[in-house]
Protein backbone atom coordinates (compact mmCIF):
# COMPACT_ATOMS: atom_id res chain seq x y z
CA UNK A 1 0.00 0.00 0.00
CA UNK A 2 1.32 3.67 -1.04
CA UNK A 3 0.55 5.77 2.05
CA UNK A 4 1.30 9.09 2.13
CA UNK A 5 0.60 11.54 4.59
CA UNK A 6 0.77 15.38 4.16
CA UNK A 7 3.41 17.89 5.99
CA UNK A 8 1.16 19.74 7.42
CA UNK A 9 -0.39 16.77 9.18
CA UNK A 10 2.69 15.62 10.70
CA UNK A 11 3.48 18.86 11.80
CA UNK A 12 -0.10 19.16 13.69
CA UNK A 13 0.61 15.74 14.67
CA UNK A 14 4.02 16.53 16.31
CA UNK A 15 2.65 19.41 17.97
CA UNK A 16 -0.08 17.74 19.01
CA UNK A 17 2.55 15.14 20.31
CA UNK A 18 4.24 17.27 22.10
CA UNK A 19 1.84 19.16 23.87
CA UNK A 20 1.19 16.58 25.86
CA UNK A 21 4.14 17.37 28.19
CA UNK A 22 6.63 15.43 26.69
CA UNK A 23 10.02 17.57 25.77
CA UNK A 24 11.01 15.96 22.45
CA UNK A 25 9.13 16.39 18.64
CA UNK A 26 8.88 13.37 17.17
CA UNK A 27 8.18 13.19 13.67
CA UNK A 28 6.63 10.28 11.56
CA UNK A 29 8.89 9.38 8.18
CA UNK A 30 5.30 8.27 6.35
CA UNK A 31 7.11 6.45 3.81
CA UNK A 32 8.89 4.19 6.25
CA UNK A 33 6.65 4.17 8.61
CA UNK A 34 9.43 5.14 11.23
CA UNK A 35 10.14 7.18 14.10
CA UNK A 36 12.49 10.03 14.37
CA UNK A 37 13.70 12.24 16.93
CA UNK A 38 13.63 15.53 16.58
CA UNK A 39 15.78 18.52 18.09
CA UNK A 40 14.47 19.14 22.27
CA UNK A 41 13.15 21.79 23.70
CA UNK A 42 15.67 23.88 26.09
CA UNK A 43 13.56 22.07 28.74
CA UNK A 44 10.10 20.43 29.08
CA UNK A 45 6.75 21.71 29.05
CA UNK A 46 3.62 20.53 29.91
CA UNK A 47 0.41 21.41 28.43
CA UNK A 48 1.16 24.39 26.05
CA UNK A 49 -1.04 25.83 23.44
CA UNK A 50 0.57 25.05 20.41
CA UNK A 51 0.02 25.67 16.74
CA UNK A 52 1.80 25.72 13.51
CA UNK A 53 2.09 28.77 11.36
CA UNK A 54 4.74 28.84 8.07
CA UNK A 55 5.81 24.89 8.80
CA UNK A 56 7.08 26.46 11.54
CA UNK A 57 5.58 24.79 15.51
CA UNK A 58 4.97 27.11 18.32
CA UNK A 59 4.49 26.37 22.09
CA UNK A 60 2.75 28.90 24.13
CA UNK A 61 3.24 29.35 28.11
CA UNK A 62 2.84 25.94 29.94
CA UNK A 63 4.05 24.16 32.89
CA UNK A 64 7.65 23.69 33.31
CA UNK A 65 7.24 21.77 36.82
CA UNK A 66 4.09 20.30 38.35
CA UNK A 67 5.22 20.04 41.81
CA UNK A 68 5.67 22.27 43.06
CA UNK A 69 3.76 23.91 39.97
CA UNK A 70 5.94 26.45 37.84
CA UNK A 71 4.56 28.09 34.91
CA UNK A 72 6.17 29.94 32.23
CA UNK A 73 4.69 32.56 29.88
CA UNK A 74 7.68 31.30 27.14
CA UNK A 75 7.22 31.35 23.07
CA UNK A 76 9.33 28.55 21.39
CA UNK A 77 9.10 28.50 17.52
CA UNK A 78 10.40 25.14 16.23
CA UNK A 79 11.54 25.27 12.69
CA UNK A 80 11.20 22.26 10.81
CA UNK A 81 13.70 22.68 7.49
CA UNK A 82 16.73 23.50 10.41
CA UNK A 83 15.29 21.23 13.45
CA UNK A 84 16.06 23.80 15.66
CA UNK A 85 14.08 25.84 18.53
CA UNK A 86 14.24 29.64 18.62
CA UNK A 87 12.87 31.31 22.11
CA UNK A 88 10.08 34.04 20.31
CA UNK A 89 9.04 37.00 22.69
CA UNK A 90 6.99 35.89 25.79
CA UNK A 91 3.28 35.51 26.00
CA UNK A 92 2.20 39.00 28.21
CA UNK A 93 -0.98 37.43 29.11
CA UNK A 94 -0.95 35.09 32.69
CA UNK A 95 1.24 32.53 32.80
CA UNK A 96 -1.06 28.96 31.89
CA UNK A 97 -1.36 25.76 30.78
CA UNK A 98 -4.34 24.11 29.23
CA UNK A 99 -4.60 27.10 26.94
CA UNK A 100 -5.83 26.42 24.07
CA UNK A 101 -5.64 27.86 19.96
CA UNK A 102 -6.57 28.45 16.83
CA UNK A 103 -4.85 29.83 13.55
CA UNK A 104 -7.03 32.29 10.83
CA UNK A 105 -5.30 34.42 7.92
CA UNK A 106 -1.68 33.52 9.41
CA UNK A 107 -2.29 34.73 13.19
CA UNK A 108 -2.91 32.35 16.26
CA UNK A 109 -5.12 32.88 18.94
CA UNK A 110 -4.74 31.42 22.26
CA UNK A 111 -7.70 31.26 24.91
CA UNK A 112 -8.35 30.20 27.87
CA UNK A 113 -6.13 27.95 30.37
CA UNK A 114 -5.36 27.47 34.00
CA UNK A 115 -3.47 29.31 36.05
CA UNK A 116 -1.77 28.88 39.33
CA UNK A 117 -4.25 31.45 41.55
CA UNK A 118 -6.99 28.26 42.31
CA UNK A 119 -9.17 29.85 40.10
CA UNK A 120 -11.78 27.84 37.61
CA UNK A 121 -9.45 29.03 34.62
CA UNK A 122 -8.78 31.95 32.15
CA UNK A 123 -11.15 33.56 29.79
CA UNK A 124 -8.41 36.18 28.07
CA UNK A 125 -7.67 35.95 24.47
CA UNK A 126 -4.81 37.05 22.50
CA UNK A 127 -3.53 37.32 18.55
CA UNK A 128 -0.21 36.45 18.03
CA UNK A 129 1.33 37.89 15.18
CA UNK A 130 4.31 36.21 14.05
CA UNK A 131 6.19 38.63 11.23
CA UNK A 132 6.25 41.37 14.19
CA UNK A 133 6.66 38.32 17.34
CA UNK A 134 3.75 40.75 19.05
CA UNK A 135 0.53 39.66 20.77
CA UNK A 136 -2.86 41.90 21.22
CA UNK A 137 -5.26 40.94 23.64
CA UNK A 138 -8.42 41.00 21.58
CA UNK A 139 -12.49 40.51 23.21
CA UNK A 140 -11.64 37.83 26.13
CA UNK A 141 -14.00 34.52 25.89
CA UNK A 142 -17.73 35.10 26.50
CA UNK A 143 -17.75 31.34 27.80
CA UNK A 144 -17.12 30.42 31.20
CA UNK A 145 -13.77 30.29 32.74
CA UNK A 146 -12.44 26.75 31.58
CA UNK A 147 -9.26 25.15 30.27
CA UNK A 148 -8.55 21.88 28.39
CA UNK A 149 -11.14 22.88 25.57
CA UNK A 150 -11.27 21.56 22.08
CA UNK A 151 -9.80 24.68 19.97
CA UNK A 152 -10.01 24.25 15.92
CA UNK A 153 -10.48 26.91 13.33
CA UNK A 154 -13.91 25.96 10.42
CA UNK A 155 -14.61 28.49 7.75
CA UNK A 156 -12.70 31.74 8.49
CA UNK A 157 -13.51 31.66 12.69
CA UNK A 158 -12.08 30.27 15.23
CA UNK A 159 -14.09 27.85 17.96
CA UNK A 160 -13.69 27.33 21.30
CA UNK A 161 -15.44 23.70 22.47
CA UNK A 162 -16.52 22.08 26.20
CA UNK A 163 -13.53 21.85 28.28
CA UNK A 164 -13.06 22.03 32.29
CA UNK A 165 -14.19 24.41 34.79
CA UNK A 166 -15.56 21.91 35.91
CA UNK A 167 -17.11 19.61 32.81
CA UNK A 168 -19.03 22.21 29.70
CA UNK A 169 -20.74 21.47 26.79
CA UNK A 170 -20.86 24.39 25.02
CA UNK A 171 -19.33 25.68 21.86
CA UNK A 172 -18.66 29.09 20.79
CA UNK A 173 -17.34 30.82 17.47
CA UNK A 174 -14.75 33.94 17.57
CA UNK A 175 -14.97 36.29 14.32
CA UNK A 176 -11.69 37.76 13.85
CA UNK A 177 -13.21 40.61 11.36
CA UNK A 178 -15.53 41.61 13.99
CA UNK A 179 -13.72 40.69 16.81
CA UNK A 180 -16.97 38.66 18.22
CA UNK A 181 -17.67 35.61 19.35
CA UNK A 182 -21.10 34.07 19.02
CA UNK A 183 -22.54 30.97 20.72
CA UNK A 184 -23.39 27.92 18.66
CA UNK A 185 -24.37 25.13 20.82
Amino acid sequence: MNFRVPKSFLILFSSIFSSFGFGFCPTLIAQTYEWKEMASLPHSVYSPASFCLDSNIYFVSGAISIVPKVLSNEVWKYNINSNSWVQKNNFPGIARYGARSFVIDNFAYVVCGWDNSGSTGLKDCWRYDPVGDAWLQVLDFPGSKRYSTAAFTLLDEGYVACGYAPFTKDMWAYNPGLNTWSAKA
